[in-house]
């Protein structure tokens, strides 16, 4: 038995973006234990400094030029396999962003 956080790790600053920029992040999840995951499940949501609303971001891949998208949910993660996605959104505000990333 064991349990699965919430949390992952990423940094704490992506570095400087100006407003009218678009911010894009490549989000990837792997099973690297020796266990099949079951009703495995990936989220990404954007909070923008007015508003504090949590806006959900899609995968965007096809609209970036990949052929197929994959799917960002499955029934079973086997042992070494992956979810993942590309997410991107414009910042159209001044002031810090927060990326929320949910498993």
């Amino acid at each position: 038995d064991f349990a699965l956080s919430s949390c992952l790790i990423l940094p704490d600053s992506f570095g400087d973006i100006y407003r009218g920029e678009t911010f894009c992040a490549y989000i990837s999840v792997l099973n690297h234990l020796s266990v099949e995951l079951k009703n495995v499940k990936v989220t990404a949501r954007l909070v923008t400094p007015s508003s504090k609303k949590n806006l959900p971001l899609a995968d965007c891949r096809l609209e970036r030029g990949a052929t197929e998208s994959e799917p960002q949910a499955t029934d079973v993660l086997p042992q070494g396999k992956k979810l993942d996605m590309v997410i991107q959104s414009v910042l159209n505000e001044t002031g810090d962003y927060v990326l929320k990333v949910s498993v």
